[in-house]
């Protein structure tokens, strides 16, 4: 049986999202559309067909950071799929809420990178998937912060088992004299 605590169950759903974003966002090519064309990270397209076209300095940094975050969100559902099933190490969830992180500020940079070059007007609904996969790999790298302090035990006697979650705080007391 495997025991969950909500923050990881919602965070591992937020994920499994902005990854799907992510995959969608970043390889279709409706970054910007107009009337008859659009344009996207990897290719263009008229009324007829796409094509590859030629990626200026700042395109290819969007494409980059763009393929970072999604490679990072990749790690971060592998690494949470490994503490789940095999190793409760409070580590890994550390090193997962710290990726998050910085896939949402890969993605996000490469979305203002985007915005902030000139491609601007027409924005269509590949960008805003993007945008849409950053926020919610940051606010799961957020509800990981409370999973990495709470503990599940497992105790087993007799014929059955009870579960217990435990968290564990620490208090700080400051008194002025």
């Amino acid at each position: 049986m495997i025991v969950m605590s909500i923050y990881l169950k919602i965070a591992l759903g937020l994920l499994i999202a902005a990854f799907v974003c992510q995959l969608i966002g970043f390889a279709a090519p409706y970054w910007n559309s107009y009337s008859y064309s659009s344009l996207g990270l990897w290719q263009a397209c008229n009324q007829v067909q796409c094509y590859e076209y030629h990626a200026s300095a700042k395109i290819s940094a969007v494409r980059a950071f763009e393929v970072i975050g999604f490679i990072i969100l990749a790690v971060v559902l592998l690494l949470l799929l490994i503490y789940i099933c095999k190793d409760a190490n409070p580590i890994l969830i550390l090193i997962s809420l710290i990726l998050c992180f910085v896939a949402a500020g890969c993605i996000l940079l490469g979305v203002i990178i985007w915005a902030a070059g000139g491609y601007g007007s027409g924005l269509s609904w590949a960008f805003v998937l993007c945008i849409i996969a950053g926020i919610l790999a940051l606010i799961a790298g957020i509800l990981l912060i409370p999973e990495r302090r709470s503990r599940v035990i497992i105790v087993r006697g007799g014929g059955g088992g009870t579960v217990q979650t435990r968290t564990t705080t620490t208090t700080v007391t400051v008194s002025r004299r």
